[in-house]
C-alpha cells in the first residue's frame, strides 16, 4: 500500500473527499487530499503538512486491516516522521525510516533559522526520536549515516539508495513545443555556438547567480546561455540579464522532452549554495535528466561526493564564483567535441547501470534481508 499527498500544485488534479484509492497489480494506492502548495517554506505548506499527518492517522484502521510487516515514511515532512513512530508501535511492524531532506538542519543552515527557535527544537526531538525507532534508515544522501551516528541511541542500520529514473522517458516522443526548442538549440550550435543549458526551477535556492555572472562578464561570442523552466526568481533574472546577446529563456517544459532538448546542448550546468549540509550528500533531479540526455555538466559545488564519481560526467569548478565558472567553461569549450560526447555518454551508461529502479529495488531488498525482514528472494526482480 501507497500512501501519498495531493499537495503539489503542478502535478496533482483537484478530487472531492478526503481520499482516492485505486489499485495497480497487487498495490494499493491512496491519495490523500488538502492544500496545493508551491515552492519554498511558508504557513500553508506548514498547514498541509498538518492536514496530512490527521489524514494519515485517519487511515489507521484500513492500515490495521492491511497488515503491514514494514513501514516505510519519508521526511519530506518531519511530522511524518512522528506518524511513522506511533504507527510502528500501534501496528507492532518494523520502521523503516527515509530521510530526504535532512530537518531540521536544513532549516538551520540554509533557512537561517536559529537552533533555539522552539519549532526547531520540536523538530529536532521527532528528529532523534524517529531516528532511534528505526529499524533501518535510508536515504538518497550517501553520507546521511554521519548525521544519524550524531543522534545519541541510534542503532539502526543504514542504506544509500539514490536518486532513480523512469527509462520510459528515454523512448517518449518529443512534443511539438519541445521539438521547437530543440530546433532552436539546434540553430545556435549552427551559427558556432558553444551552448551551455541549464533546465529546472529558477529560484533563490537553485544559485543562479554565479552563471548569470558568467555570462555577463563572458567576452567570447561562441558562448551562449539558455536557460529552461520557471520560477520565483525567472523575472528577476529577465530584467537584470534578458538584454544579453548571449542569455536566452524559455518556459518549462514537459519532463519527457527535455532530454530531446538537453542533448542538444554543448554543456549543461548544475549550481549549488555551497552550504556544509551538502557534506552529506545531494539528490537532486539534474543529475539523472542530465545523464539521460548524454551530455557533460559542471557544478561550482565544493564537496568530495561518491555519485559524482558515480556518474563520471560532471566537471568541478576550483572555486565558487562566476569567474571560476566561466574559466572552467572556457577549458571545456577548448576539449575536442568527441571527448565531450564520450564523458556525456559516460553519465548515461553509468545511469542505466547504477540508477534503474529495478537496480535501486534490488538494493532495498537486500536490506531488508539483512535485517531480517523478509525471506531471501529468488529470481530476477520484475522490471
Amino acid at each position: 500500500m501507497l500512501v501519498g499527498s495531493r499537495s503539489n500544485a503542478t502535478k496533482s488534479r483537484g478530487f472531492f473527499g478526503a481520499k482516492q484509492v485505486w489499485h495497480e497489480g497487487n498495490l494499493t494506492n491512496v491519495k490523500l487530499n488538502g492544500p496545493l502548495v508551491t515552492i519554498g517554506m511558508n504557513a500553508k505548506r506548514i498547514l498541509s503538512w498538518l492536514i496530512f499527518e490527521l489524514l494519515l492517522l485517519a487511515q489507521f484502521f484500513n492500515l490495521r486491516r492491511f497488515k503491514p510487516d514494514v513501514l516505510i515514511v519519508s521526511s519530506m515532512s518531519v511530522l511524518t516522521l512522528g506518524t511513522g513512530v506511533l504507527l510502528k508501535r500501534l501496528l507492532g511492524c518494523k520502521l523503516v525510516v527515509e530521510v530526504r531532506d535532512i530537518y531540521p538542519l536544513t532549516l538551520i543552515e540554509i533557512g537561517g533559522f536559529s537552533e533555539r527557535n522552539p519549532v526547531i527544537a520540536a523538530m529536532r526531538w521527532i528528529e532523534s526520536i524517529a531516528y532511534r525507532s528505526a529499524d533501518l534508515l535510508i536515504s538518497p544522501l550517501e553520507r546521511f549515516d554521519l548525521h544519524a551516528a550524531g543522534v545519541k541511541g541510534v542503532t539502526a542500520p543504514f542504506e544509500w539508495v539514490p536518486m532513480g529514473f523512469d527509462d520510459r522517458l528515454s523512448s517518449a516522443p518529443i512534443t511539438d513545443a519541445g521539438a521547437h526548442l530543440a530546433d532552436i538549440v539546434d540553430g545556435l550550435k549552427a551559427s558556432g555556438k558553444f551552448t551551455i543549458a541549464y533546465a529546472g526551477t529558477i529560484g533563490t535556492a537553485n544559485a543562479l547567480d554565479p552563471v548569470f555572472e558568467a555570462a555577463a562578464v563572458c567576452r567570447h561570442d561562441r558562448f551562449h546561455f539558455v536557460f529552461i523552466g520557471d520560477g520565483p526568481r525567472k523575472s528577476d533574472y529577465i530584467e537584470e540579464f534578458g538584454h544579453l546577446p548571449n542569455v536566452t529563456f524559455f518556459d518549462r517544459v514537459p519532463k519527457a522532452d527535455l532530454q530531446h532538448i538537453l542533448a542538444r546542448a554543448d554543456l549543461l550546468v548544475n549550481t549549488w549554495h555551497n552550504k556544509t549540509i551538502y557534506r552529506f550528500g545531494i539528490s537532486p533531479n539534474k543529475l539523472v535528466d542530465y545523464a539521460m540526455a548524454g551530455r557533460p555538466f559542471v557544478t561550482n559545488l565544493q564537496a568530495n561526493l561518491e555519485i559524482l564519481r558515480l556518474y563520471g560526467n560532471g566537471f568541478v569548478t576550483p572555486e565558487d564564483s562566476g569567474a571560476s565558472l566561466l574559466g572552467t567553461i572556457e577549458k571545456i569549450a577548448a576539449m575536442p567535441p568527441a571527448k565531450l560526447d564520450e564523458i556525456g555518454e559516460r553519465g548515461r551508461a553509468s545511469l542505466y547501470k547504477n540508477f534503474q529502479y529495478s537496480v535501486l529495488a534490488g538494493k532495498l531488498i537486500d536490506a531488508f534481508e539483512r535485517c531480517g525482514f523478509c525471506r531471501k528472494a529468488t529470481g530476477d526482480l520484475p522490471r
